[in-house]
């Protein structure tokens, strides 16, 4: 292949391979895998048409490596003469767009000029898009002959050719026909063919030999009639053989009277299953089965027919009055050999089908037409390989460039708003849209790694509907604005690239700087948030001090004064109004109440008079402060705080890297993929009022 070196150009912050065309892809051969963006990426992590996961995976190991990308490109370039529907990333091809040299490609240009013929189209100038074949496909796997050899009964017109399908379907299966009906392929017919020549050999074996039927046609009447009352009969010999062994008595099998009597009393049902479960005649010690004697009247009739059917037919058996082990055993050697026919017996269940059937499978007619049919559905089996080559070609055709924009380089993802392959959606939540959406499927494994990214990320269980289980966990960064009200529980809209709306929560959060001002405004946030902490706990210890006092202080002199309201009143004064006062005596009750709420109110005013010479202090401070020279202080710290919070936010902010959530998810990343500001601006979107 033609040697080119590759082309570099600046995708976001950095640099990177391009891949715009065919004649980039044409050089990957030529690049080192350590500068593509990601050597090995999990497929589960792309969304895409389902058919080109299985693509990009034939060997099933659920990845793409670079290497599987070079084979990709290469079966590509060899079926593919005019490649500019690479660039324009087209899903459709004209035949003339195809090789035409070499068998390959000859058979897949005849492939498409027949299908533009089937649809009505001109071969020569027409296109054929991926969807004429995916529906000349559907309605080709419908038709007779469409190339899987399988055969199924609504598509033959013959309808003895239809019928003998179904018998072999019946007899010995089928297998899945391309339709999605049940067939018959030519292993079918085989094992069927199979099958019936050991039946009918089977069968020729009943006419041919006389020993097999020793009662003529009523020789399965007699064997099942044996058969039916070989246990009892067995059971009797063994009790018989007990009674003589052990030299015990008939009476000792017997039921005593009470328990015959309770078996009475039980009803119909009891005593026929009591007769059923009992010996087919009462035991003897000589082991004989006397057929007029005493015998269960369950089995008095079917014994009557053993005799007159089989054992009159015995040579000695005509003049036999019981039933002994060794006449049993000549019934038994009587039916031998048609024993063994039955149980050579084939397992399947041919005596059901119609003997002319069988004769006709076994003649050829039959099985000669349905092998044509099968052998002509085989011979269209390249025209179908041929189909799956065009869809595969038509796939890569649209998505290569798109695959190589996720593993060469990171293009796709920088190509946002428009999804890229590993964008799951996008996230609706707190009045913005979060547009890059990554699929999750190990939390506890993916958030240590991905924390290193620096960025705000909100994981976000996703669900059907409420009450449903979670169907799958996300992850996507906030890249723009502020965090808002985004914390756990909060709830929001998933919308996937079908369309289809989920219910969506946030069950975690990497907390990070979101923007340059945020981060700026952090530390004053935090100090102010603080301080106002602070004061806050202060005042409210120092005014619980200050009610505690004021509230002890209002008791105390509550108290006396009740104390002085209930105090007896003082005694009377001598009539002789010339006697003197007694020095030293006790003021009056009333004067004593009127000095503690003199006193009360004296306490608060110094404690007035004290606040009022602090504030008098802190006023006299500021008095011989310049105000200018305080701004100018203040302005400076704030500002020289401001900037070095910038710098080291700017410089946190920079070093968001995006790489490190795919690395997170399995990916073997080379390439970073430092957010920038127009990213960021394109994976969170704060969507203004429409205008009028």
């Amino acid at each position: 292949m033609t040697q080119k070196t590759p082309a570099i150009r600046k995708h976001g912050p950095f640099h990177q391979i391009v891949m715009a065309g065919a004649d980039d892809l044409a050089c990957l051969q030529n690049i080192d895998p350590a500068l593509w963006a990601a050597t090995s990426i999990p497929l589960r992590d792309l969304h895409c048409d389902p058919a080109l996961l299985k693509i990009l995976d034939p060997s099933g190991c659920g990845r793409l490596r670079s290497d599987g990308l070079i084979e990709l490109r290469d079966w590509l370039f060899a079926r593919l003469v005019q490649r500019d529907g690479i660039a324009e990333r087209r899903d459709s091809v004209r035949a003339d767009d195809l090789e035409s040299n070499g068998d390959i490609g000859q058979r897949l240009q005849q492939t498409a000029r027949h299908l533009l013929t089937e649809l009505g189209r001109d071969p020569a100038s027409d296109s054929l898009s991926l969807k004429d074949v995916r529906d000349f496909r559907a309605s080709y796997s419908k038709r007779l002959v469409n190339g899987d050899g399988v055969v199924a009964a609504s598509q033959i017109e013959a309808p003895a050719i239809a019928s003998f399908v179904k018998n072999i379907i019946d007899m010995v299966g089928g297998a899945p026909e391309l339709s999605g009906e049940t067939g018959v392929g030519k292993a079918d017919l085989g094992r069927f063919r199979e099958e019936a020549a050991k039946f009918q050999a089977w069968q020729a074996r009943g006419r041919d030999e006389a020993a097999l039927l020793p009662l003529g046609e009523a020789t399965a009447k007699g064997y099942a009639l044996v058969d039916s009352l070989r246990p009892k009969v067995e059971e009797f010999f063994y009790q018989c053989s007990l009674l003589e062994l052990e030299g015990r008595a008939q009476g000792d099998l017997r039921l005593q009277a009470d328990a015959l009597r309770d078996i009475a009393t039980k009803g119909r049902q009891s005593l026929f299953d009591y007769l059923r479960q009992s010996p087919i005649a009462t035991p003897t010690p000589d082991c004989a089965l006397t057929f007029d004697g005493p015998l269960n009247p369950l089995f008095v009739e079917p014994l009557a027919d053993l005799y007159a059917t089989v054992i009159a037919k015995l040579p000695n058996g005509a003049t036999a009055k019981a039933l002994t082990p060794a006449l049993w055993k000549e019934v038994e050697a009587f039916f031998a050999p048609y024993a063994d026919w039955q149980r050579a017996r084939p397992a399947a269940a041919f005596d059901k089908l119609d003997a002319a059937l069988l004769d006709s499978a076994k003649s050829g007619n039959l099985d000669a037409e349905l092998t044509a049919l099968i052998d002509q559905d085989l011979s269209a089996a390249g025209e179908l390989k041929t189909l799956d080559d065009l869809e595969k070609l038509l796939l890569l055709q649209r998505w290569i460039l798109d695959v190589a924009g996720s593993i060469v380089n990171f293009a796709e993802i920088h190509a946002q708003p428009e999804h890229s392959l590993v964008d799951a959606g996008c996230l609706v939540i707190d009045g913005r849209r979060l547009e890059f959406c990554l699929r999750v499927f190990d939390r506890k494994a993916h958030r240590p790694i991905a924390s290193e990214s620096l960025l705000f990320l909100v994981y976000a269980a996703v669900s059907e509907k409420e009450g449903a289980p979670v169907a799958f966990e996300i992850v996507a960064p906030v890249t723009a604005g502020e965090r808002g009200r985004l914390r756990q529980g909060k709830r929001g809209l998933f919308i996937d690239h079908d369309g289809r709306h989920w219910d969506a929560v946030i069950v975690d959060l990497v907390e990070n700087p979101i923007s340059l001002s945020e981060a700026i405004r952090a530390p004053f946030k935090r100090a102010i948030n603080s301080v106002t902490d602070k004061i806050e706990s202060l005042t409210s210890s120092r005014l619980k001090a200050q009610e505690d006092a004021l509230g002890s202080k209002l008791n105390e002199g509550v108290n006396k004064l009740d104390a002085a309201s209930k105090a007896p009143p003082p005694a009377a004064a001598p009539t002789n109004a010339t006697a003197p006062a007694t020095p030293g005596a006790a003021p009056a009750e009333p004067g004593k109440a009127s000095a503690n709420i003199r006193d009360l109110m004296l306490g608060g005013g110094i404690a007035f008079a004290a606040l009022g010479s602090a504030v008098a202090y802190i006023v006299s401070a500021l008095s011989q402060v310049d105000p200018v020279k305080a701004l100018i202080a203040v302005a400076a710290l704030v500002l020289s705080i401001t900037l070095l919070l910038s710098l080291m936010s700017w410089r946190k902010l920079r070093r968001r890297d995006l790489s490190l959530l795919f690395e997170a998810n399995g990916w073997a990343v080379n390439a970073r993929l430092k957010l920038s500001r127009k990213l960021g601006q394109k994976f969170t979107v704060s969507p203004k009022l429409p205008k009028k």
